[in-house]
């Protein structure tokens, strides 16, 4: 959408520029007048102050992004939890009687009880 915004910008200012020049190539000499000028005529400093919004938006979304990211020990520390997980049912394969459905539903539920998000608020998590 901003960069939208700004190519919309760039062709208004760009339409309204050939308009001033066309304007000041108006000028006749014999009558010392000009044809009718622009009804507006854009400050390219406009541009600057766009740019820097846009800037700055891009830069907020890209903070939330990474806040929001798992960082690469908590990304170990989830792998190890599930490896951890996934052994103690497979531990409890003796038992099964020859039926991996038990063992299959223990991983299931030992996997859906890792916590993903909210690690950094325990303190759980290893360095950003």
């Amino acid at each position: 959408m901003a960069r939208a915004l700004f190519a919309d910008w760039i062709q208004r200012y760009q339409k309204f520029s050939e308009a001033l020049i066309a304007w000041h190539e108006s000028f006749n000499p014999e009558t010392e007048r000009f044809a009718r000028r622009p009804p507006r005529i854009m400050d390219i400093t406009a541009a600057q102050y766009q740019l820097q919004t846009i800037a700055k938006l891009a830069q907020q979304l890209e903070e939330s992004r990474l806040k929001d990211a798992l960082s690469q020990g908590e990304m170990i520390e989830i792998l190890q939890e599930v490896s951890v997980a996934t052994e103690d049912s497979v531990a409890l394969c003796p038992h099964c009687h020859g039926s991996l459905a038990p063992v299959l539903e223990a991983i299931k539920q030992r996997w859906a009880s890792i916590q993903l998000w909210g690690r950094r608020a325990k303190g759980t998590h290893g360095q950003p």
